[in-house]
């Protein structure tokens, strides 16, 4: 694991209440919506990318090929995100954001924790940055293989329905 991401992975030990609480914030002021159920639903869906993160990370998952065996169960999360979205008919921008909105807390994290390093400190928030990236790419994507897949049994579902139908007696 390189050193950027063991910063990365000290963050998320020490400090993963408060980026996750940082993370909802940010996507709940940014969608506008104040309901307790949001907030327990983005607050459920944070941890779970968290804790798969952080598994991830554990395991020495190689950042630089996010199709690697190692990041498996976080792209298993994403697709479940990407899939209740679109099935909820939110947007794929919105599904995204919600991905993206992790790299402000992430960053105030980091850089109270490298305050002293500056190297270490730029290094790493390069390489979340380019990893949150590639969770929000992954999102994104799966998203519209989901929506696809929607489109299709829709139209299914449709060609079933205006097929006349002979009674025989």
């Amino acid at each position: 694991m390189t050193e950027q991401l063991q910063h990365i992975r000290r963050v998320l030990q020490e400090r993963e209440p408060q980026v996750i609480d940082e993370w909802v914030a940010e996507v709940l002021a940014a969608s506008g919506a104040r309901t307790e159920g949001a907030h327990r639903t983005l607050q459920a869906e944070a941890q779970e990318i968290a804790r798969t993160l952080k598994a991830a990370l554990d395991a020495g998952a190689d950042s630089s090929r996010f199709d690697s065996p190692g990041w498996v169960p976080l792209r298993q999360v994403l697709e479940g995100l990407s899939r209740s979205r679109a099935a909820q008919g939110q947007s794929a921008a919105e599904t995204s954001l919600f991905v993206l909105a992790l790299k402000k807390p992430f960053f105030a994290a980091l850089q109270d924790t490298l305050a002293d390093d500056r190297q270490a400190l730029l290094g790493s928030l390069w390489a979340i940055s380019t990893l949150v990236d590639k969770l929000a790419q992954w999102t994104a994507s799966a998203y519209q293989q989901t929506r696809e897949e929607l489109i299709k049994r829709q139209q299914q579902d449709l060609l079933e329905l205006s097929t006349p139908v002979i009674k025989l007696w």
